[in-house]
């Protein structure tokens, strides 16, 4: 400790220009250490030459791994898709000035979807800011209340003690259940070539989980002892054997969102087709136990607001509001498999009511005329499309907008995690993610995408043709915004098509040939499950669609199932619902 004190000292009483640079790196290599010792393995660098001392740091540390991209925006979409996929936090380092302003669409996402990222941002020394010095700007809170934490750091020949630097960064790590921001002051000399300095020792924190009192565990367990038609709704952080236990204990039915693990369980008990039969059998629930933060379904949200349940009760392990109908009337904040394990101790394996039995049925005939309908289609539709993509065996990226609706509502058998960008449901940066997400999981990503948000991010395709996993772009190209077919705009069709739609005319075999990927444009079915069963590698898979057949396409799909609910309802009058 005194050796490491001492040596602090010297690199801060040494007043020449040589000393600027060792303070820079030493501080930098010292930093970057402390975020490995926290468990930070991936760094995400874009290049600038304010923030050299710290890109050299990440180069001379034997346990960094480094990602290189030249746009700031696609770099931040891709340590987000990264940081997603293995669920540990990663870290960013830009230069200065609007590098660090085009972190902010992916800080945004990140912010609202918990996902751990580390910013640091190269800044100007005190002398140089506010005074119209070059590539400078105020970064102090410039992501404001869209970071959980932030700090401005001196300049490396300011610190007072180097140790401090340990506690920093521990307490940064701490809070990045979402963004934080390390902003970095460097003077120049910027740095220069040495040996890398004996790190320090580091600090730990433990977070602790919440688990809920016997007395709340009984009182839960009575409120839903008094309710046999209910429903318990799987949302992307729903542990599966925790909640699957639950269920049977309870013998309610389950509802996995499309980013839900338990959606690739084959279970009696699991409605992966939920969203279908209640678009086109509208159904009501006395209870509802919701497992996690928010849900794709747009019609489940609706059923329930619509009619809303006796009990609403939502487990989650944060302190946040996941509330848009204001209905739930019971809230528990716990670690969630502690919850769901004490709860099913208090319960007696409820009887099967008719509801259950009711639920299984609806799925089983929704599947079944589901899979006879699309083993009967030839062409390209998106519906089928959505359809096909569970039978690959690989990491799956659903783009917002119509392929994450479309994949909640036509699901086939998904063997691999699934992952999107909900906390904001943006249509940028979809590509860069996909790469992440690749990174991530460390096996090949399958990325179904709309054309704006292809559009949106082809940039990012740098990273597809350089990413060591494989990566597989499916754009879907409807030449605008297909959702907006089926929103209730009661405008000329000018209007909608201009201002809404923004059609384009685009194809993106170009785009393949100017990053020296791979394109494909297959005209048929059986041509696009021919390229899904090739060895997976990088490319481009484009399909031709038409916005007016995808509307029809769904509203026939809608209209077969409301006649298959219509010749079973008669049957159903005989039970209770």
């Amino acid at each position: 400790m005194g050796r490491v004190r001492s040596q602090n000292n010297r690199f801060l009483q040494d007043t020449f220009m040589k000393s600027t640079a060792e303070n820079n790196y030493y501080f930098s290599y010292q930093l970057i250490d402390q975020l490995i010792k926290q468990g930070v393995q991936d760094f995400f660098l874009a290049p600038g030459s304010r923030s050299t001392p710290l890109v050299l740091a990440v180069a001379n540390h034997f346990e960094a791994r480094s990602h290189i991209h030249f746009d700031e925006r696609g770099l931040a979409f891709y340590a987000l898709g990264c940081a997603k996929a293995s669920k540990k936090p990663v870290a960013l380092i830009v230069t200065s000035g609007t590098a660090v302003g085009n972190l902010l669409p992916a800080v945004m996402e990140a912010k609202h979807d918990f996902v751990p990222l580390i910013l640091l941002t190269a800044d100007r020394p005190p002398e140089l800011r506010d005074c119209g010095a070059n590539q400078s700007c105020n970064q102090v809170n410039i992501f404001g209340s869209y970071v959980n934490w932030q700090i401005d750091l001196p300049c490396a020949d300011e610190l007072s003690s180097i140790k401090s630097l340990s506690t920093t960064i521990a307490q940064a790590v701490y809070y990045a259940q979402g963004p934080v921001h390390l902003n970095c002051m460097f003077r120049e000399p910027l740095s220069s070539a040495h040996k890398s300095p004996e790190p320090l020792s580091s600090i730990h924190y433990t977070r602790a989980c919440l688990i809920p009192s016997s007395f709340i565990i009984e009182q839960y367990a009575s409120l839903l002892k008094e309710h046999t038609n209910g429903i318990i709704i799987a949302t992307a952080t729903s542990p599966v054997d925790p909640v699957v236990a639950l269920a049977e204990k309870l013998h309610w039915p389950i509802f996995p969102d499309i980013l839900s693990p338990l959606r690739a369980l084959n279970h009696p008990l699991i409605i992966s087709h939920f969203d279908l039969i209640l678009k086109t059998h509208p159904c009501s629930f006395e209870a509802v136990v919701q497992i996690g933060e928010r849900f794709v379904s747009k019609v489940l949200l609706q059923t329930l607001e619509k009619s809303p349940p006796k009990l609403y009760l939502q487990v989650l392990e944060g302190p946040h509001r996941f509330d848009p109908t204001h209905i739930i009337n019971h809230r528990m904040q716990s670690d969630i498999p502690s919850f769901c394990q004490m709860l099913c101790l208090k319960l007696a394996t409820s009887q099967i009511s008719s509801h259950l039995p009711l639920w299984q049925t609806r799925q089983l005939q929704t599947a079944k005329k589901l899979s006879d309908y699309f083993m009967k289609q030839t062409t390209l539709s998106e519906p089928a499309m959505a359809h096909l993509l569970g039978q690959k065996n690989s990491a799956l990226f659903l783009g917002n907008s119509m392929p994450i609706r479309d994949a909640n509502c036509y699901p086939s058998v998904v063997s691999g995690p699934v992952f999107a960008n909900r906390g904001l449901s943006g249509i940028d940066g979809n590509i860069a993610t996909a790469c992440g997400i690749a990174i991530g999981t460390q096996k090949h990503t399958l990325a179904l995408l709309g054309d704006l948000s292809f559009l949106h991010d082809v940039n990012s395709l740098a990273l597809v043709a350089k990413c060591p996993y494989p990566c597989t772009l499916i754009v879907i190209n409807n030449q605008g915004g297909g959702i907006f077919s089926f929103l209730p705009l009661d405008q000329p069709k000018t209007i909608k098509e201009i201002f809404f739609a923004t059609t384009h005319e685009v194809s993106f075999s170009s785009a393949a040939k100017l990053f020296s990927l791979p394109y494909y444009a297959p005209q048929d079915l059986a041509s696009l499950k021919n390229l899904l069963q090739q060895d997976p590698h990088s490319c481009i898979i484009e399909l031709m669609t038409n916005r007016e057949k995808n509307l029809l396409d769904h509203r026939q799909i809608e209209e077969l199932l409301s006649e298959m609910f219509s010749s079973l309802k008669q049957k159903e009058s005989t039970l209770s619902l």
